[in-house]
């Protein structure tokens, strides 16, 4: 030891990071070590490296919900109350600089401590960990954070020109998102099918037609916005599935889905206001297909054994791929009345240019991906999915055909 208090507290940090990295009994000792140090330079040697480290992910192409999905994934829940925290006070640096879609990523987290200078002693108070039990936690994290692999950049980082909200973001008609959002709750609360099926079908009309009046507007000023992505979590189990879902809730709204398999999400593009929806309908129907699937109960053969897991899988599969359909439909019957009124040789190439531009825009941020196959192993639980997705979206549910066997279903792009 020095005779630098700072100095140790840096040293033995990198240190115990290192060995936590490669499995190493340096970490052990690293931390017992700075456990023991001075309370002010190890709390500050800590903030200063996770700050720093965040810092760094946010120019790696990484935003709060991803980093914070991530850890919950791969750590546990003290390492996500730490990273929140941690992530509050690198963000909280930038006040109002701060973009209004980063801010919403942390809803409801604020900055709870007295001063940075404290805040690791203050954040084990908080949680009941003695100083040992802090110093681990708070490596695990960082030797975490700096394995993170780079992310295609979806917007500048904070600090950095041109993070900030465009005015794109005040596209989306706070009128329509209402009403989508009370019609999807609806759905979702309902225990008559009938009643969900009106209510998802009323909102996907609602959507659709506010992309075509969108998509006018913005063909007739002189303001031309540009697509945007965001990342939505596509969580375990059955991520294929659900990613599937999303694929199709995308395609039917003018947006393409890109599902990164090993990190926990799928990127959306489109337009601000179109992305946003695919958000709330993707989110609402895997909860009525989450309701249905769990409302048919533990599968078993003849044999007794479960059969459980494959036929929830056939049931998202079947599920997603009739939802997809169904949504389509749905959009293009919107398209076909916009058609009417405003005449298709105005509305068809402004649909075209701005599916063009999504595709473009898909393409430079992943341009090597491939679509991946679903099978349908299990002929009941594809039946039922096929069934549920008939009461969750449209107003006429058609007869489910009985599908037994195995069928193939190309799904969602991935990378």
């Amino acid at each position: 030891m020095t005779a630098n208090p700072a100095q140790d507290a840096d040293l033995l940090l990198s240190t115990a990071i290192a060995g936590s990295q490669a499995h190493s009994l340096d970490r052990d000792l690293a931390c017992s070590q700075l456990a023991a140090l001075a309370v002010q330079p190890v709390d500050q040697a800590i903030l200063t490296h996770l700050r720093r480290q965040i810092s760094q992910s946010w120019s790696r192409g990484w935003q709060p919900a991803d980093l914070l999905r991530v850890v919950r994934r791969e750590t546990a829940d003290q390492h996500s109350a730490m990273a929140l925290d941690a992530v509050v006070a690198d963000l909280d640096q930038h006040g109002p600089a701060l973009a209004g879609t980063w801010r919403t990523q942390l809803t409801g987290a604020t900055r709870w401590w007295s001063a940075d200078g404290s805040w690791a002693s203050e954040w084990a108070s908080r949680h009941r960990h003695d100083r040992l039990a802090m110093v681990i936690i708070a490596v695990e994290l960082a030797a975490l954070l700096a394995k993170l692999p780079r992310l295609p950049l979806l917007s500048p980082p904070p600090g950095q020109l041109g993070h900030a909200d465009t005015g794109a973001e005040a596209s989306l008609d706070d009128r329509t998102l209402a009403r989508v959002r009370a019609l999807l709750a609806k759905a979702e609360s309902t225990t008559y099918p009938q009643e969900a099926e009106a209510y998802s079908a009323k909102a996907q009309e609602l959507i659709a037609r506010h992309s075509i009046d969108q998509a006018l507007v913005a063909a007739r000023s002189d303001h031309r916005e540009e697509p945007t992505a965001i990342r939505l979590g596509v969580d375990a189990p059955y991520e294929a599935e659900k990613s599937l879902l999303l694929a199709g809730v995308a395609d039917a709204n003018n947006c393409q889905s890109v599902w990164s398999t090993s990190m926990g999400f799928a990127t959306v593009f489109g337009f601000t206001a179109d992305v946003r929806l695919v958000d709330l309908l993707y989110t609402s129907l895997l909860v009525q297909a989450t309701a249905a699937m769990t409302a048919e109960g533990v599968q078993r053969d003849r044999a007794g054994r479960s059969m459980s897991r494959s036929f929830r899988q056939s049931f998202l599969t079947a599920y997603a791929a009739r939802i997809g359909e169904r949504l389509a439909e749905a959009a293009q019957q919107e398209n076909d009345r916009a058609a009417e009124t405003v005449g298709a040789t105005a509305l068809l190439p402004v649909l075209a240019a701005r599916e063009e531009q999504v595709t473009s825009k898909a393409r430079t941020m992943f341009p090597q991906v491939k679509s991946k196959r679903f099978v349908l192993r299990d002929g009941a639980g594809a039946t039922a999915g096929r069934t549920a997705a008939d009461q969750a979206s449209l107003h006429a549910a058609e007869p489910a055909p009985q599908q037994a066997g195995r069928q193939r279903l190309r799904g969602a792009r991935r990378r």
